[in-house]
């Protein structure tokens, strides 16, 4: 399990006021939380954190070395911006046991232009762009690609029909991922 070591230090929950100073002195507050852990309030100083996450990476795992010695191994669950500045204001962590599988979102892209649409006249519609599975947390994936070339049209996918290899799916397996109409030839 590859993962991304980023310093932290412990900290009070604090007040508003508290938290805003943290910020304009260039820390962002964060939290690290699990079902049954008691929260572990830090904070993360911005440029290195901004350095190490890359946000198209969102499940990436990252080791905090809090003050003290302790280490844990968390992966980013939410990531708070200002609304004009765009600067992190806050990142929520979950705790990760690399012993227990994980939830995580990941991309969906298809690939190929399908039959239904070249030849036949169709049209495809994307309705889902990401998956919710279930995995190790050595092994989440970037992404999957869905090949499209030979379905037809009047087809629908499910997110079921895609191959998640040792994930298993956490969506409902009936979550379209796309559907190819055709329309209604004129008589």
């Amino acid at each position: 399990m590859e993962t991304t070591t980023l310093k932290a230090q412990l900290r009070d929950s604090g007040t508003k006021g508290q938290l805003n100073a943290m910020r304009r002195g260039g820390s962002i507050p964060a939290v690290c939380y699990a079902d049954k852990q008691e929260p572990l309030l830090v904070v993360l100083d911005e440029h290195e954190f901004n350095v190490r996450w890359i946000p198209g990476k969102k499940n990436s795992i990252f080791t905090l070395d809090v003050e003290g010695g302790k280490k844990v191994n968390v992966i980013v669950h939410e990531v708070q911006r200002d609304v004009i500045t765009q600067k992190v204001t806050h990142v929520d962590f979950m705790f990760v046991d690399e012993n227990k599988p994980v939830q995580v979102t990941v991309p969906v892209k298809l690939v190929g232009i399908p039959v239904g649409v070249k030849v036949e006249g169709g049209v495809m519609y994307q309705d889902a762009y990401k998956v919710r599975i279930s995995c190790m947390p050595g092994a989440i994936p970037t992404g999957y690609e869905f090949d499209v070339s030979a379905l037809p049209a009047n087809k629908t996918v499910y997110v079921s029909d895609i191959a998640l290899g040792d994930a298993k799916l956490v969506d409902s397996p009936r979550k379209v991922l796309l559907r190819i109409t055709k329309g209604r030839s004129e008589s």
